[in-house]
């Protein structure tokens, strides 16, 4: 019995003696910065052909930018909602129609 724990424990250290660490080179671009956005949870567009950008915000907020990351305005204000652990909104998704009809959908 011990010599085969000690052969399966030689075994496994000669399989990891081909594993190499991968190249961890990652780089960031800030793309949108804003003071006047608090606790931002999601980044999406509407998929209505306008390049908009909207910036969810946990605390209720809906944040537009134009195609140029500008501000451009507040699509929504949710009031009450609290922003401490999982609570406030979480996720906000667009109709696929969202062009025609102009709905969008706010989880909280």
């Amino acid at each position: 019995m011990k010599s085969t724990l000690n052969l399966f424990a030689f075994i496994c250290l000669l399989s990891f003696s081909h594993i190499s660490a991968q190249d961890t080179t990652v780089t960031f671009t800030s793309v949108i910065s804003s003071p006047n956005i608090t606790f931002p949870i999601q980044l999406t567009h509407a998929g209505d052909g306008t390049n908009r950008v909207f910036v969810a915000e946990q605390g209720g907020r809906i944040r537009v930018f134009n195609k140029s990351y500008v501000l451009y305005d507040t699509l929504i204000t949710i009031t009450g909602m609290g922003t401490s652990s999982e609570q406030g909104m979480l996720s906000v998704v667009f109709h696929p129609d969202f062009k025609n009809n102009g709905y969008f959908f706010v989880f909280h």
